[in-house]
């Protein structure tokens, strides 16, 4: 009778190791799990920042062309293009407008235009990556330091800076926002 209760011993005590034993490792596959979807998050919090930091760099080549397209009309601040008409007009400093970046392969530069719905970002070869990005330009008013110019002239700010923000959109449903004051650099060229 002795040897019979230590063979149901034994029994308990594989039981009790194989359950302890599946405990630890269901723990660690919930930790890998919630390990590899923080790495996806951050990736994907990553690429967005630089999506929307490349959103800047285009609205500044934007500004930047509109010295060197030998039109005495197109202003710094003149963002908006018209294709039929072929004229580029200033983007108004409405934080609420929100505008998509779109590239004329005639005028080979990039442009805005006005849009409800955020731009979809395509990669090469117009493989949708689900990121969404639309800009967004508002006033200088308040940002400009004392001792600026256009603060000497306060109904004339406009005229010499412009707050842009390029919001993306993750796939994830997440927002990443940059901003930057653009300043007209060349202002009595």
């Amino acid at each position: 009778m002795n040897q019979k209760n230590k063979k149901g011993f034994g029994i308990i005590e594989v039981l009790i190791a194989s359950t302890i034993v599946i405990a630890i490792i269901l723990a660690f596959t919930a930790v890998a799990r919630a390990t590899l979807k923080g790495t996806d998050d951050m990736n994907e919090r990553a690429q967005a920042i630089n999506l929307a930091q490349e959103g800047l760099e285009m609205v500044r080549q934007i500004r930047d062309s509109n010295w060197t397209d030998s039109n005495g009309n197109t202003l710094w601040d003149s963002l908006l293009y018209d294709p039929l008409a072929g004229n580029w007009s200033e983007v108004p400093r409405d934080s609420l407008k929100t505008y998509a970046l779109t590239f004329d392969s005639l005028l080979r530069r990039y442009y805005l235009t006005e849009s409800t719905a955020p731009e979809n970002i395509l990669l090469a070869g117009d493989a949708n990556v689900g990121f969404k990005r639309f800009v967004r330009v508002s006033s200088a008013n308040g940002l400009l330091p004392s001792n600026d110019t256009a603060s000497k002239l306060p109904d004339q700010k406009d005229n010499f800076a412009m707050k842009v923000t390029v919001e993306v959109i993750t796939p994830g449903g997440k927002t990443v926002s940059v901003s930057e004051l653009m300043t007209n650099w060349r202002p009595q060229f």
